[in-house]
């Protein structure tokens, strides 16, 4: 869910730039989602969380439940980004609009479906970038206690 929210975050951020009309200017718009990017896994590498993450009190951890360094959470993000964006990337550059293309889209799809159904197989709710790299994602809302457990006390 916190991947879900993430994506609708950084596609208003992209259409916002999109609407802007910065088609003629392809390196501002470099510039500004790598700014973007450096932002995001910055948020990221401090807290264990995505900003989608924090919305629905959600935190990445070790597998061992310490806490996820900056360095793997760095490794974490920009492996799975980068696994699914550089294909994506290198060939639309080098096969545009044919098949191959198309072929390759439909593939990173069907994995990256596949890394999220993953959580249903597993017990402990892990996608396959989560067993990859060793880490959880928790929630961390509080407890709520009912009040027979809070008389209790």
């Amino acid at each position: 869910m916190g991947a879900l929210a993430d994506g609708l975050i950084v596609s208003a951020i992209g259409l916002i730039i999109d609407l802007a009309n910065l088609e003629g200017l392809l390196s501002l718009e470099l510039w500004l989602g790598s700014a973007i990017w450096l932002v995001w896994f910055a948020a990221i590498a401090k807290r264990g969380q995505t900003p989608g993450k924090q919305m629905l009190s959600t935190q990445v951890i070790r597998t061992d439940g310490s806490a996820a360094s900056r360095k793997l959470m760095w490794a974490r993000e920009v492996g799975y980004r980068a696994a699914v964006n550089v294909p994506v990337i290198l060939v639309g550059q080098l096969y545009p609009g044919s098949t191959v293309s198309e072929l390759v889209l439909a593939a990173i799809a069907i994995i990256v479906l596949a890394d999220g159904i993953a959580i249903f197989f597993s017990p402990d709710r892990q996608t396959l970038h989560d067993r990859v790299f060793g880490t959880l994602v928790i929630s961390i809302r509080p407890v709520r206690q009912t009040s027979a457990e809070l008389r209790a006390l």
